[in-house]
């Protein structure tokens, strides 16, 4: 499985952040994990969770304890993004839910994860 893109810790998600945010809008084909940055580390696998301890609702997520920030300042979760659990598998957040990408262990410089650009179709 390919460290820079998956988490090793039981029940720990990694969040990855579009490094060129549109939130579902445009339709160029984007590529994970090339054009996203790992922004947080969250200690839950359930994704509802991971979007909630992620987003900036009553204070800074930052502040949310189960939630690790790898960046300064970083935005909330949004359309677009994508979360890696820990048995591997890549999550895109959707207008309504999340849409399973698939295993990242087979993601390599040359065979990157297709990410669809206009998700609200």
């Amino acid at each position: 499985m390919n460290t820079e893109i998956s988490c090793h810790k039981p029940g720990v998600s990694l969040v990855f952040h579009d490094r060129r945010p549109l939130f579902g809008f445009g339709d160029y084909q984007k590529h994970f994990p090339d054009d996203y940055e790992c922004v947080a580390e969250v200690e839950t696998a359930e994704l509802g969770l991971v979007f909630q301890l992620t987003n900036h609702i009553d204070q800074p997520w930052m502040l949310n304890e189960q939630a690790k920030a790898l960046v300064s300042q970083p935005r909330s979760t949004s359309v677009g993004d994508i979360v890696v659990t820990s048995d591997g598998v890549a999550h895109l957040c959707m207008p309504l839910g999340w849409e399973e990408l698939g295993p990242v262990a087979d993601i390599t410089p040359d065979n990157p994860l297709p990410v669809p650009g206009n998700l609200y179709r």
